[in-house]
């Protein structure tokens, strides 16, 4: 499945059964973990606007490819998001203070 042949030829047939959003989100979260597992801490910015990018595509309700979760689920992945982001916004916070 790592082959873009082969990859391709399976989202053809995923699309066909209209199940392909499941496939592209597996990608795209293969992707972001391979261009942010090795992020420094001033890449969170970036790393998270792409993280809500995502979760808004497929994780949201109304999201133009919603992938098939439990309400639970949803829920545990937007309090993991929000407790990250709300950590980076304070420790920023906190680093200007004591910069200044």
């Amino acid at each position: 499945m790592f082959l873009e042949a082969g990859f391709e030829s399976f989202l053809a047939s995923v699309t066909k059964e209209h199940s392909n959003e499941n496939l592209l989100f597996w990608r795209e979260v293969q992707d972001f973990y391979l261009k942010y597992r090795d992020a420094s801490f001033e890449q969170r910015q970036e790393c998270m606007a792409e993280c809500y990018e995502i979760f808004y595509k497929y994780i949201d309700p109304d999201g133009q490819c919603e992938i098939n979760i439990s309400p639970e689920i949803r829920n545990q992945i937007w309090s993991i998001l929000t407790e990250v982001f709300l950590h980076t916004f304070f420790y920023r916070m906190l680093l200007g203070k004591a910069v200044r």
